[in-house]
């Protein structure tokens, strides 16, 4: 029984990795990114099940087994990602993104949460939940759908976005949750300490690995172990730094490491990147393409869905007042308009949601957390259609094609 269930579960996920190299190679064709067939292949999927009588779907897009997958890709995606910038790149563009940061952080709190309290009457504190989800860019669909090492700085300026709020938009919607378990009071105090220390233990786990690792690649290369070695040392980074022992951010310590990565001097790195970035779209298909499975719209409502429209609609609003608070004088009105609707949700919201619905994080039912995750699965597919949409007429926006030559998108 026991190998006729693993052998099942393998049979899923080879069915799921040959429909994802399917979906890349029309994507490149067709020129949209892959990612958004990824999902929609996993909708078909999971209706395709539902209708033939297999509950198998759901099984396979919950519980912690999926939470892990989801957390291991989110690690590699923002390591990937990470290690491709330079520190002048932070230079020049990191002013720019951590002001869009810090005033879309604000604006989707103060006005998101309430929106979403008045239209989901879901309680306060998993309105303040939902908000907190939607603050960031997703790091994994910027890099798939963005120009590698592009200069031009409407594109670079959302890279950095998507790099500097993944961290934050794990952090938030953790401490939310902390408090709707009644883990700890609600004192600012507390929380702006839980924050800082957050990130600064983050950033010296990784500076630590960074160092230690790094510098022994500096001088040895293998050609099965380095590449091994450099996953390894992403994945304890992020393990390391989220013990309860050390209570750090663990995505903050990827980035760190990852930027350790791309700028010090290692025998190899190009293959080290081939290598990384293959084993990172591997999990990008299996997490997107489950994402699309746990999409139920047999269980939603007409009306939900109309709301969740209206609820996207108000997002888009407050996204590009805040690109317009952020940068008066920096863009064109094109350029605005086209940095306000490239916000996709991607793999860090995911994680959160799949956590959720495995109830591993938090003492509420499902039944409460339903709307919640429901509202996040939609609008993760809302903004990647948008972004895939969007990115395709680049060139009307920002006078720039985005086109990645000889990797996973042409765009």
């Amino acid at each position: 029984m026991v190998l006729a269930l693993s052998m099942l579960n393998l049979a899923y996920f080879g069915i799921i990795l040959l429909i994802g190299i399917l979906c890349s190679i029309i994507a490149k064709k067709i020129r949209i990114p892959s990612i958004l067939l990824y999902v929609l292949s996993g909708i078909g999927i999971g209706y395709a099940l539902r209708k033939s009588g297999s509950e198998y779907a759901v099984s396979l897009s919950g519980g912690v087994f999926i939470t892990s997958v989801a957390i291991l890709a989110l690690v590699m995606i923002v390591f990937d990602g990470s290690s491709r910038f330079r520190y002048r790149d932070f230079d020049q563009f990191a002013w720019n993104a951590a002001k869009l940061v810090i005033v879309f952080l604000i604006l989707v709190v103060l006005f998101l949460g309430p929106v979403t309290y008045i239209v989901l009457g879901l309680g306060v504190l998993l309105s303040l939940l939902f908000a907190s989800l939607m603050i960031g860019s997703a790091a994994d669909v910027s890099f798939a759908v963005l120009k590698e090492g592009t200069k031009n700085k409407v594109l670079k300026t959302l890279e950095i976005e998507s790099i500097v709020n993944t961290p934050i938009s794990v952090l938030i919607p953790f401490i939310i949750i902390g408090l709707i378990n009644k883990v700890q009071e609600i004192e600012v105090r507390a929380i702006l300490q839980q924050f800082l220390l957050q990130i600064v233990v983050g950033i010296g786990v990784g500076v630590l690995m960074g160092l230690i690792v790094f510098r022994v690649m500096r001088k040895y290369y293998a050609h099965v172990l380095s590449p091994l070695a450099v996953i390894t040392a992403a994945i304890l980074t992020y393990v390391i730094a989220e013990t309860d022992i050390l209570r750090g951010n663990g995505v903050i310590a990827v980035v760190t490491l990852g930027l350790f990565f791309g700028n010090f001097t290692i025998k190899k790195k190009e293959e080290l990147h081939e290598f990384s970035a293959t084993f990172t779209q591997l999990l990008e298909i299996i997490v997107f393409v489950l994402i699309g499975i746990n999409l139920r719209f047999d269980l939603m409502s007409k009306d939900f869905l109309l709301l969740s429209c209206l609820l996207f609609l108000v997002y888009l609003i407050i996204r590009f007042v805040a690109v317009h608070i952020s940068f008066r004088r920096d863009f064109n009105e094109k350029e605005k308009i086209f940095m306000s609707l490239n916000a996709p949700k991607g793999i860090a919201v995911a994680v959160i949601a799949f956590s959720l619905a495995s109830g591993a994080v938090t003492t509420l039912t499902l039944e409460k957390l339903t709307p919640v995750i429901n509202m996040v699965m939609l609008f993760i597919l809302y903004s990647i259609i948008l972004s895939s949409i969007i990115t395709r007429f680049s060139r009307y926006f920002t006078r720039f094609e985005v086109i990645k030559k000889g990797s996973k998108e042409v765009i």
